[in-house]
């Protein structure tokens, strides 16, 4: 029959039955889906929302698919404080002592993310007393569904919890064994002398009341009060009692009577509750001290039964002195040991508890056979993994029990700490020996929902094969690598599957998802991996020419346990590629996408190897650099030996290596500059300037400022260019013109022989139509400029034209023709004879005389209308068309510009388009002036 039973109290008044507030009934329980959905939204709420959130019912499951009516969600536990005090019963009716808990009160501390109306805890057995929340008296319900494997304890609060939050247990009676569905046994168990508390996979509710999965670990402090003497279920033997529990050991304190002794164990470590444990019993202690290999040294507490033989107790008390050794060489693997104190629990137990346990810090064995085997490595194992890093959810039991399983292999090995077989033949004998059609393979590891086969075959031997098929899969660094990570990266955490593959995937840089697939999740057998080792060579070892052919050959030795079937060896050929060209046709097996050579290995006997060569010829343009080839086995299972070959190209000079150009005039004083073009792209030039064919000391720039000991004779440049991969080379430029002296210092400082129309502006001072712009330096010497491109005023035209054109003995009249221009001011004399000469009309004003307009400067336009006023002899006609693009018949001054091309005295601005531009409203330079009044009187 099913055991379904609702117990409840209301702690103001124990006879009414409780309801909750609004007369509501009992609240259902939400489906698996449902509550999972909701305290995943509610773990991600941001603090502020979490506190406006409207108050929500815990749900009463871990989300966990082998016990889904197990485990609680919407709160995180955080810490447990267990009391109780425990005594034999006065009537023992058998060989197992029965007893009773008197008193007991189990404190949770915990973290609601979001208001709790109510929450629930795991509870079997035992009569609850009373609830508090934060102190409070709370309400209280149980729920028990024996069948369904559900034993809740729903509280309501009298106030919604949010944030952290305390919640007090009070219980008594008789404490209840647990039956798996594998018919073992956990919980409360009656031995020979007291009793002792297990707790996996689910067993620890009927311990004391908490959120039973292994997803919320959470520190506990033990308090456990008995009789400081016990003796045998028949009476005899009576002699000290001890309890044993995890963590560190407080204190033990006699009552005044000396009758009871109270025991206080803490565990300040993050534990899962399954890893519990409370012996109670007659037990030798053996304390000592473990030195650990990063320097701690920790205490060692170790408890066997009083009753065993005095072989016996040798026998566990040398394992004992050995945990040392063994712990440090396991350190060597895992990393630190991951707790403050360790040891080992060696008790007589009814035959239902036929298994030894990783209970965290100090393991449980029920034989002195079991501790003195490989068990105990086993569950030294287990202290990293499934201890230090737990599992999410019972399906992933998989990753400590298989990696325990392995460990001692791993230890007993060559390989390891001993001489035994490697971990390679012994799982891959495990999995040869069991054939496909094998009940064992149908179920997954990693897909496991039943909870009866929760420790079969799958848990242990599949998962310990996996272990050393992922070592083949990734190699011995990567693996190991991942193994250690598994604890640095998640210690005092619990972590599901799919984050190992994370980190495996990671730590090798390989694509696990199929071998994932077939060893954990998917039944039926699984694919031993292929395990090989290639190698890549080259027939050269000296450095290669242009059309020189290497030729390379990959090989593949099987190393593994399996005929090679469908590994690939890829070949990183970009190298090669960009100074050679690979052989065609490519051997059978070979493919070249792009810069990548596969090699589809062909089928390969156990210690068998297989070869194939393929060919490259060098370019006839290459220079210089390496062709590097990088074998790898991109599928899993391989390793290179030897697969990196490098060759050294031999470099050549730079071709086309064009000679360099020299520009600007061979005139002393003056500078060249030497231009290399066509060379190829990316040379970079160092140069070298000659006179007279001999190399002049640091003249190694671009340009070269000629010196006057150079006169006479010719220039040259030699650049020398290099480029990464090819040998420097030189080329010289012609000879200039043998040097000429420089010119004489002209009359403006600031025109030079190479200046713009420097020729002209000289003639302007020559002829005394320039005396240029008086300045003075910062030594008080006075010089003269030019100013070339500054704007000519209209009243510097007047006088450049007066100079050039008044007779001698000109008299300006004593009534100006201009009216901005009066006698006496600057210039007046040439501006007046500009009007009486007829060149300048003047600007017309609405009344009087013209303006002149001294100060502005003149434009194109104005000035091609002096000139022709000047020179231009009658009868001359525009043409109809336009030699200038930006200058059409009929524009103002048209015939004047038009005059100004046909004279020879302006060929305009160059255009891209084909005609030149006038610019005839631009303002007229100084040195375009002079230019039109040189060619105007030559």
């Amino acid at each position: 029959m099913v055991d379904r039973m609702i117990e409840t109290s209301n702690p103001k008044d124990t006879m009414t039955p409780t309801r909750p507030p609004n007369g509501a009934r009992p609240r259902r329980h939400l489906s698996i889906a449902a509550t999972l959905a909701l305290a995943a939204g509610m773990l991600v709420l941001p603090a502020q929302a979490a506190f406006a959130a409207e108050p929500i019912d815990g749900a009463p499951t871990a989300g966990d698919t082998v016990f889904p009516n197990v485990g609680n969600s919407g709160y995180d536990a955080l810490d447990y404080a267990v009391a109780i005090a425990w005594s034999p019963d006065t009537v023992q009716s058998d060989g197992l002592v029965s007893g009773t808990i008197e008193s007991a009160t189990t404190t949770m501390t915990a973290n609601a993310s979001q208001p709790l109306r109510s929450f629930t805890l795991d509870f079997e057995g035992m009569e609850v007393d009373s609830v508090t929340v934060n102190g409070e008296p709370a309400n209280w319900v149980r729920d028990v569904d024996a069948a369904a494997i559900k034993y809740k304890l729903v509280v309501t609060p009298a106030t919604p919890v949010s944030g952290e939050f305390t919640t007090t247990i009070s219980y008594h009676g008789v404490p209840v064994t647990h039956i798996d569905a594998d018919g073992s046994a956990e919980g409360w168990s009656r031995t020979s002398d007291g009793a002792i508390l297990l707790g996996q996979p689910v067993g620890m509710m009927a311990g004391f009341p908490h959120n039973n999965t292994p997803a919320d670990k959470a520190t506990y402090t033990f308090t456990v009060d008995i009789p400081s003497q016990l003796s045998a279920a028949n009476g005899t033997g009576l002699s000290d009692a001890a309890v044993v529990s995890n963590g560190e050991l407080v204190s033990r304190t006699p009552s005044e009577d000396a009758t009871r002794t109270t025991w206080i164990w803490r565990q300040n470590q993050q534990m899962a509750s399954e890893l519990a444990v409370i012996g109670i019993g007659r037990y030798d202690i053996i304390e000592t001290q473990l030195a650990l290999s990063d320097g701690r040294v920790i205490p060692s507490w170790s408890f066997m039964d009083s009753t065993l033989s005095a072989a016996n107790k040798t026998t566990i008390t040398n394992r004992v002195n050995q945990l040392e050794t063994i712990t440090r060489n396991l350190e060597s693997v895992y990393g630190p040991y991951p707790g403050n104190s360790t040891g080992v629990i060696v008790d007589t137990v009814p035959a239902e508890i036929n298994y030894a346990l990783e209970t965290q810090d100090r393991s449980f064995f029920p034989s002195v056979n079991s501790v003195n085997g490989n068990t105990l490595i086993h569950e030294l194992v287990h202290q990293w993994y499934g201890d230090h890093v737990s599992p999410t959810t019972w399906t992933d039991i998989w990753i400590g029990e298989g990696m325990a399983t392995w460990g001692p292999t791993h230890y007993n090995s060559a390989a390891g700490f001993g001489s035994g077989s490697s971990t390679e033949q012994t799982y891959f004998n495990s999995w040869n020996s069991v054939p496909a059609t094998s009940v064992n393979w149908s179920i997954p590891p990693g897909a496991q929902t039943d909870s009866a086969a929760l420790y079969g075959y799958q848990t242990y031997t599949r998962s310990a094969q996996f272990w050393e098929a992922l070592k083949i899969a990734i190699g011995d660094e990567a693996f190991f690598g991942v193994v250690r990570q598994w604890q640095d990266r998640f210690g005092g955490t619990s972590v599901s599957g799919s984050e190992l593959k994370a980190l495996a995937e990671e730590l090798s840089g390989r694509d696990l998802t199929a071998f994932w697939e077939d060893w954990i999740l998917t039944p039926g057998k699984p694919d031993w991996p292929e395990k090989l080792t290639a190698s890549l060579a080259s027939d050269r070892s000296d450095a290669v020419g242009r059309g020189d052919r290497v030729e390379y050959t990959l090989s593949a030795e099987n190393t593994g346990r399996i005929p090679l079937a469908s590994s690939v060896v890829t070949v990183d050929v970009s190298s090669v590629l960009a100074r050679a060209a690979i052989e065609e046709p490519l051997a059978e097996g070979l493919t070249l996408d792009g810069t990548t050579l596969s090699w589809a290995v062909p089928a390969t006997a156990t210690g068998a190897s297989s070869t194939v060569a393929f060919a490259a010829v060098v370019d006839d343009a290459a220079s210089g650099g390496t062709l590097e080839a990088q074998a790898t086995v991109a599928t899993l299972g391989g390793t290179c030996v030897s697969c990196g070959t490098s060759l050294e190209v031999t470099e050549y000079e730079l071709s086309p290596a064009p000679k360099p150009t020299v520009s600007g005039p061979a005139r002393a004083g003056e500078t060249l500059t030497a231009q290399a073009a066509g060379w190829p792209e990316g040379t970079t030039f160092a140069y070298q300037w000659s006179v007279g064919g001999k190399p002049v000391d640091g003249a190694t720039a671009q340009t070269f400022a000629v010196p006057e000991t150079a006169v006479g004779s010719p220039v040259t440049v030699t650049v020398t260019g290099t480029k990464a991969g090819y040998l420097p080379t030189k080329a010289t430029s012609d000879p200039t013109a043998p040097v000429a002296p420089a010119p004489k210092p002209g009359p403006f400082r600031d025109v030079t022989p190479s200046t713009k129309f420097s020729k002209e502006i000289n003639w302007m001072a020559e002829a005394g139509l320039a005396t240029g712009i008086r300045k003075t330096d910062a030594n008080g010497a006075v010089y003269f400029d030019y100013e070339p491109k500054t704007a000519v005023t209209r009243e510097a035209v007047a006088a450049f034209l007066f100079r050039l054109e008044a007779p001698r003995g000109y008299t300006a009249p004593k009534v100006s023709p201009f009216a901005d221009v009066r006698p006496g001011d600057k210039f007046y004399r040439e501006i007046a004879w500009m009007h009486e000469a007829g060149l300048a009309r003047g600007i017309k004003q609405p009344a009087g005389k013209p303006d002149y307009a001294p100060k502005a400067t003149i434009t194109r336009e104005a000035m091609a209308a002096f000139m022709y006023r000047k020179d231009a002899r009658g009868g001359f006609v525009a043409p109809k068309s336009s030699p200038f693009a930006d200058v059409r018949p009929g524009d103002r001054f048209y015939r004047e510009i038009a005059w100004m091309y046909d004279s020879g005295l302006s060929t305009g601005i160059k255009q891209a388009s084909g005609k030149p531009a006038y610019a005839p409203k631009a303002n007229m330079s100084r040195e375009a002036m002079a230019a039109f009044l040189y060619r105007a009187e030559h």
